[in-house]
């Protein structure tokens, strides 16, 4: 965590936006599902837990 408590904080220093947090999950799911395909049925509610 950085020292001003944000977990993910965005390319200028700020709160990441919904949209930010999104395009990152995406990316992260598709690195995920080449390397393991059943991953592929991941949905964002699904990584809210």
């Amino acid at each position: 965590m950085n020292p001003n408590g944000m977990a993910f904080p965005n390319a200028r220093g700020f709160v990441m936006a919904r949209d930010g947090v999104e395009y990152v999950s995406r990316q992260a799911v598709s690195t995920a599902v080449a390397k393991c395909p059943s991953l592929g049925e991941t949905t964002g509610e699904l990584l809210r837990f």
